[in-house]
This record gives structure tokens, sequence and C-alpha cells, in this order.
């Protein structure tokens, strides 16, 4: 396997950007930015990419992966953000909410906090993309879907290093042996539309488009016969596809395929053309408060949509926004920074 760059790569940041903005301007007007819901197939290829790194850098430093340091730097990751999210989003609505949704509402967010929500939403049949469906924990489904395959995927990659190093095999068979996996299980989330494990929120669902992010690592120092810039033309193409005339496909199985393939792309891309964007220094930090921004956007607009402090929608939007980016930047200094 040739050397791989395990450095910081703040492109990867821009791509949070990218990913967070569709999902909220979806929340917000999901008739406008009907396809922005795939912002979230983005970071699951971004997430795969990023843990993979993680763990061959720890296996190359030490010559193993230590899966109690792996937990104990997720669980750093992602709860103190969480928690400082539920309990105050919990508290607003006891004070503000509709107390019609209380059962339901605290199932959801205590199930967040031990990663099965997204197993929750699925046996509730809460359904994405109805408008009506007010839950303020409800996009933490696919947290559950990152924490369920974070429970995996290390003890598998783990067995598959021993097995290459014990026998000696090709260090290769790894990505290709993990995309393997990830056609398989495509194919199985397209042939059962409409049944439980080919629902929206199931894991087997969602795992292929982060084995992707996870294969595509190992391939990230191999060069391409074709022009970096075609490729990034092609990428944000598609992403304007995806978005501009999300209707003509209408297919999610197309759409998230598109999705994450155009996704790969981006992060595999070094040129030029790409780093304008993806690596301003406003663009990357935004990407920094990511987990923030997804975190904070649904409950904010769900309470936004339920109250009525502001009558006009735009000034509602605009306030929403506001509140959003702020608490986002502070929950980012006072408890993903440190």
């Amino acid at each position: 396997m040739d050397p791989i760059n395990l450095s910081y790569k703040p492109h990867i940041d821009g791509l949070r950007t990218v990913a967070v903005v569709l999902v909220i301007l979806f929340h917000l007007n999901s008739n406008i930015f009907s396809g922005g819901y795939l912002g979230v197939d983005m970071f699951f290829v971004i997430s795969g990419f990023v843990i993979t790194q993680s763990l061959h850098k720890d296996y190359l430093e030490n010559g193993r992966i230590s899966l109690t340091q792996f937990y104990i730097r997720r669980f750093k990751r992602i709860y103190p953000v969480l928690i400082a999210v539920i309990i105050p989003t919990l508290i607003f609505y006891f004070l503000f909410g509709n107390l019609e949704q209380t059962n339901r509402v605290i199932k959801s967010s205590l199930l967040a906090l031990v990663g099965l929500s997204n197993l929750y939403f699925t046996n509730a049949t809460d359904e994405y993309f109805l408008p009506d469906v007010w839950n303020p924990f409800l996009h933490t489904w696919s947290l559950g879907v990152e924490e369920q395959f974070y429970f995996i995927y290390p003890i598998l990659l783990i067995i598959g290093l021993w097995v290459v190093r014990k026998f000696k095999f090709n260090p290769n068979i790894i990505p290709v042996a993990i995309l393997a996996v990830c056609l398989f299980l495509y194919i199985t989330f397209c042939l059962n539309k409409g049944s439980l494990i080919g629902g929206f929120y199931f894991p087997t669902a969602r795992f292929w488009e982060l084995g992707v992010g996870c294969a595509l690592f190992y391939f990230s120092s191999t060069s391409l016969d074709i022009p970096t810039r075609t490729l990034c033309i092609i990428s944000t193409a598609t992403f304007f596809y995806l978005q501009a005339f999300h209707s003509t496909i209408d297919n999610l199985h197309i759409e998230t395929l598109l999705t994450v393939l155009a996704t790969a792309i981006a992060i595999h891309t070094k040129g030029d053309f790409a780093k304008n964007f993806h690596q301003h220094k406003t663009i990357v930090y935004l990407g920094k408060t990511s987990y923030s921004l997804y975190l904070w956007h649904y409950p904010i607009f769900a309470f936004a949509r339920t109250t009525h402090v502001f009558k006009d929608n735009f000034i509602k939007e605009l306030s929403s926004g506001l509140i959003i980016l702020f608490l986002s930047i502070l929950t980012y200094y006072l408890f993903e920074r440190p």
C-alpha cells in the first residue's frame, strides 16, 4: 500500500460546510431546496474517510488500533455537544412546545444519547419528508447510524489488518473488500424498498455510504488518469444538478449514489479548482462548526414554526438563522475545541 497523506485536509472541512448548508436549507424550505437532505449523505462519506484516517494513523504510530482510545475520542467528540443541545431543547420544549408529543420527544432524546434514535424513528414510522412531523430530535437519526457504524467498523478493520499482516496479503485487499461490502449493501438497499432493511433510517441502508469514505481513504494516494480539473467539474455539476433539478430524478437510490460518488470525487481531488472554494478560511471555519450547526438547526426551526413570536416569515427565518449561528459558535468554543 502506497504511503498515504495523514495531514489535516482543509478541503474536507469545506465539504462539511457545503453538506450542512444544504441540510439547513432543506429544513428551512424543502419546496425550494428539495435536494438539500442529501447533505447528510455527504456527511456519511466524509465521516468514513476521516474515521479511517484516524484509525490508520493510530495503527502506523502504535502498530495496533486501540479500540478503547478510539471510543474515548468518539465519546468526547460526540456527546458534550449533543448533551449541550438536548438539555436546553427539552427545557424549551416543556416551556413552549406542543406537549401532546411529550412521550415521543422524551423517548427520541434518550435514544439519541445512546445512538439508537434512528431505530426508534423506523419503528415509530416518523416520516423525514413530512413537514407536519414535529420532533426537535428527528435529525439525530444520522448520529445513530454513525455511532452504530463506529461500533462495528473498527473491529472489522482490526481483523482485516491482522489477516493481511498474518498471511502477507496485498494490503489493497482491504479497500477492495470494503467496496465489495458497500456494493452488496447498496444492492440490498435498492432491492428492499418499502421493507425494514431498505428503510430511510435503517443502518445497513446507510453503512455503504460510510464504507465508500473508508475505502476512499486507502485509495487517496492513488492518482487517476482523468485530469483533476475535469473531476472537479463533474463533482460540482453533479451537486448542482441534484439541487437545481432534483425533481427530474426523484429516486432516493439514484440520488444517494450520485451524491456519494460526487462527494468521493470532491474528497479525492486536490486541484486549484476545488481549493479556491473548499479551502477558503470562512468556508473551512464553518466546516469546523458543522457538527454544532447540524445539531442546533433542527430544534430551532421546529420551535420557530410552532411559536408565534414573529409573524413575518422572513423575519422568523432570519432570526432563526442568527440564533443557530450564535448557538453553534458558542457550543463549538465551549465544548468542541476543548
